[in-house]
């Protein structure tokens, strides 16, 4: 997912995102992302590393258990913190 909203405006992104979130519960929905932004609404993470699932977490329990994926969104909050976004 990150790769193919990469090139598009954050407001873009947004509406792509709130659409596959409006499928939520009606279809499975595999996405594959590195940002948090994409993954927060996701109801199971499956992290993998060096090809192979290592571990299945919820949005929080991997901030709870995971130092990396803590400081990553650490960097992407301090990165858009006083940006305002505008949605109809």
């Amino acid at each position: 997912m990150d790769e193919a909203t990469s090139a598009i405006y954050n407001i873009t992104e947004q509406h792509i995102i709130r659409a596959i979130n409006a499928l939520k519960g009606e279809h499975t929905i595999v996405m594959i992302a590195h940002r948090p932004t994409t993954m927060m609404n996701c109801d199971v993470l499956y992290m993998m590393e060096n090809g192979r699932i290592t571990n299945l977490w919820t949005y929080a329990e991997l901030l709870a258990r995971n130092a990396g994926f803590r400081e990553m969104e650490r960097e992407v909050n301090e990165k858009t913190r006083g940006i305002a976004c505008y949605s109809k």
